[in-house]
């Protein structure tokens, strides 16, 4: 569903304070007010419209622009699969404080199609547990607690198939990070339960073990992202009703053929 408003702090400019480039800062505010992005921070790329929005002729100015937010990681774009992802979207918006607005971004990161988008998002719903849970409590407590961890499974390998909000009322602790199969876990046996309070090397290896088999799951599933990217490519190319990102007007466009109706004579 699309947004009808954008919501931007104060503090965005600190936010974009190693930002260099003016052309980036436009750029990023053009992503940032897209009206597809979820609230998990996805969407898909429209160069087109953000073009149109900034009043760019040159889509080569607008890539730099990009380009340069990528390597700020501010916006982060998978061009074979044509999404983008606002880093740290959850935090600066302030999603994580709104328990039924998160578990909405929880199940918006299940339809991101590139795995390296997913293993960012992963990081990012990670950090944000950790960051936050112990400032809150009652609902927004149990989805920090319970369901962000399980979500960050999920998109580091896990089926996406799982309901994310299944079990989660009454809570009483924080549960052990459930195993994605096949993922070594994150955290020593000691730890398995509960994260430590001070640092643990055996920890930090277990961590180190497991991004490991997230890059190596990252790259088995590329091949698969670029091939779908190129099946939706070759629709788009293909159907006379879309413009060549997709969309029809302002909704997706399904690039199913009309009925051609044929007049009878009398």
């Amino acid at each position: 569903m699309a947004r009808s408003h954008a919501r931007l702090l104060f503090t965005v400019w600190q936010g974009l304070s190693d930002v260099d480039g003016d052309a980036a800062k436009l750029a990023y505010f053009a992503v940032m007010t897209e009206p597809h992005t979820t609230q998990c921070g996805s969407g898909p790329v429209r160069l087109g419209r953000w073009m149109k929005s900034l009043g760019w002729s040159e889509e080569e100015t607008l890539r730099d622009a990009l380009d340069e937010l990528e390597k700020k990681r501010k916006v982060l774009i998978d061009w074979d699969t044509d999404e983008f992802l606002l880093r740290s979207f959850i935090r600066s918006d302030e999603v994580w404080r709104q328990p039924q607005v998160l578990r909405g971004g929880l199940k918006s990161a299940r339809q991101i199609e590139s795995p390296r988008l997913r293993h960012e998002l992963a990081i990012e719903l990670r950090r944000v547990r950790d960051e936050f849970v112990g400032e809150v409590d009652g609902l927004t407590w149990e989805v920090l607690a319970n369901e962000v961890p399980r979500a960050a499974d999920l998109l580091d390998g896990g089926s996406t198939e799982v309901a994310l909000d299944e079990e989660i009322a009454g809570r009483a602790a924080v549960s052990a990070p459930r195993a994605v199969e096949g993922r070594p876990p994150e955290r020593c046996p000691k730890h398995m339960a509960k994260p430590a309070a001070r640092a643990c090397r055996a920890c930090g290896a277990a961590r180190d073990k497991a991004r490991e088999w997230s890059r190596a799951k990252d790259d088995e599933n590329a091949a698969e992202a670029r091939a779908r990217a190129e099946v939706r490519r070759v629709a788009i190319d293909a159907c006379a009703r879309c413009d060549s990102e997709g969309y029809a007007g302002k909704a997706l466009c399904d690039h199913a053929p009309r009925p051609v109706l044929i007049r009878r004579s009398s």
